[in-house]
């Protein structure tokens, strides 16, 4: 007989009541994927939990342990955590997308989404710097532009592939040379974007420069000659190409030219047929030296005058040639004066490497010298002709000729080399220094004819120097009126180079007198000892 009790869950009616463990059940989850999670379809009560069981009925997806809502979200079209939502922005692997606007394939950092998929206008890759410019981004290079072209958050670096090269430019001229270089955006001090420079520590010397007569590659290109060319350099530095001016004469119109501005005239290598009147401070210049440089007046008048006192002119580089000489007032009369140089005013005038020839004039064929200090130096005169003073001559003034040979000129008078006139009011001088005067000729002193005047002669025993061959009907080398001459180790010629028919003639009283070499002496109006 059954006995009521206590209905307890063990498969016994307990209570007798024809059912068995009412009420004593309890409800339960199929878990079949094990994940701790129930089939909420899927409920069972039993007596108590057993293994494949699960007390929620959570899981979304009994058949996947991997769903569950104690799973993170992943991007993977599941509904992972059971939320009802799939792949949702919080999802743990959901993705960053940046904005990008304008498509250049990288976005804004500062325009930022996460999700599962990029919303429209975003993708994975941020880091544009300016996301409005598709020239902007971290694939562009960088460029001198002034932007951060290559967003590194630097502008115009040293690698930017435009980046020129600068070159070294010491003289500021815009041209630099490969001394030192730099490769950047911005110009460096002291740096130039040409190169090619020939001379960096002149301004005035570069690629495309203008060339002038100067002796320098002005435009730093050798296959530019200066041949032709006549640049004046005023005091102030001013450059000014002068050489249409000076193109004009010929032979036969030789230009007539006034120099009355201070500076120089630089003359590169050609025949110039020009007669120069310098009033001014004024240097005269061949740029490449006597042999290459020629002034020519065709015969017509002096090549070089200065009549304005007060003035320093220098001549330097030149043969001097063709001269007529030009008006010059001496003993009451006028004469023609000085075919290669006319000097008459208090000035100072010295010549350098020049060559005077072919030149002549009734008083100074060569050089006519009257108030001026005139010294030549390392210079020629030959073939000059006049009546006196076949090469020079001077009738108040002075004239020193050094390292200069005075040779082949003739006077029909006095004076076949030199011809001095301190007469009157008038003080002549000549200093014949390490100079030689040879194979002239006059009737009256063929190597000097002194007239109240001085003279002296300078060498030494180092050096043939002084007089040579000179030939005159009185006085070979020499012929004295009033005037004194001194000798201070100058050779007077021995045998074929000895002075015709004596060296020196003292006129009226003094007679003749011969010397050797290396001779000191004094020759006053009335003798030589």
């Amino acid at each position: 007989a059954c006995v009521p009790q206590d209905e307890v869950c063990d498969g016994v009616d307990n209570d007798c009541d024809g059912a068995i463990d009412e009420g004593v059940l309890q409800s339960f989850y199929v878990d079949a994927d094990g994940d701790g999670y129930g089939d909420p379809l899927a409920v069972v009560e039993v007596c108590e939990f057993t293994e494949g069981l699960a007390d929620n009925p959570d899981d979304c997806d009994d058949t996947d342990p991997a769903v569950n809502p104690g799973v993170d979200e992943l991007c993977n079209g599941i509904d992972d955590d059971c939320d009802a939502l799939v792949d949702e922005d919080d999802a743990v692997d959901a993705g960053t997308w940046y904005q990008d606007r304008d498509g250049d394939g990288y976005g804004d950092d500062d325009v930022s989404v996460q999700a599962c998929s990029p919303p429209d206008l975003f993708i994975e890759v941020g880091g544009d710097c300016d996301d409005d410019d598709a020239d902007r981004s971290p694939a562009l290079p960088e460029l001198c532009n002034g932007f951060d072209d290559d967003c590194d958050e630097v502008v115009d670096e040293d690698d930017a592939a435009d980046a020129p090269t600068w070159y070294r430019d010491r003289d500021g001229d815009d041209y630099g040379t490969t001394e030192a270089t730099v490769v950047q955006c911005a110009q460096p001090d002291g740096f130039a974007l040409e190169q090619g420079d020939c001379d960096d520590h002149d301004p005035e010397v570069h690629p495309g420069a203008e060339e002038i007569c100067n002796g320098l590659d002005d435009d730093c290109d050798e296959a530019t000659v200066e041949d032709g060319l006549v640049t004046f350099v005023g005091e102030d530095g001013t450059v000014t190409d002068v050489t249409s001016f000076f193109a004009e004469g010929t032979y036969s119109d030789p230009g007539a030219w006034d120099l009355d501005t201070d500076g120089q005239f630089w003359f590169c290598p050609g025949d110039w047929y020009t007669s120069l009147v310098i009033s001014a401070d004024v240097s005269v210049i061949g740029v490449h030296g006597s042999g290459e440089t020629t002034l020519s007046a065709g015969d017509q008048r002096s090549v070089i005058t200065v009549r304005s006192t007060g003035v320093d002119v220098s001549v330097e580089g030149f043969t001097i040639r063709d001269g007529e000489g030009s008006g010059a007032v001496f003993g009451g009369h006028t004469y023609l004066g000085g075919g290669g140089i006319f000097c008459a005013a208090n000035a100072t005038l010295s010549a350098t490497d020049v060559v005077i020839t072919d030149s002549r004039a009734d008083v100074g064929g060569g050089v006519y010298v009257e108030g001026c200090d005139v010294v030549l130096q390392s210079s020629e005169i030959t073939d000059a002709v006049a009546d006196f003073g076949g090469a020079v001559a001077v009738t108040d003034g002075s004239l020193t000729l050094s390292d200069t040979v005075v040779s082949g000129n003739t006077a029909t008078n006095s004076g076949g080399a030199a011809y001095l006139d301190g007469s009157g009011d008038a003080t002549a001088r000549l200093t014949v220094g390490y100079s030689v005067i040879e194979g002239n000729e006059a009737v009256y002193g063929g190597g000097t004819a002194a007239f109240d005047a001085w003279a002296t002669c300078v060498g030494d025993a180092e050096h043939s120097v002084g007089y040579f061959a000179n030939v005159g009907t009185y006085g070979g080398a020499a012929y004295l009126s009033g005037s004194t001459f001194r000798s201070n180790g100058c050779d007077w010629g021995v045998d074929a180079t000895d002075n015709s028919p004596e060296d020196i003639y003292i006129d009226p009283y003094g007679g003749s007198h011969d010397f050797g070499d290396d001779t000191d002496f004094l020759c006053t109006p009335v003798t030589c000892e």
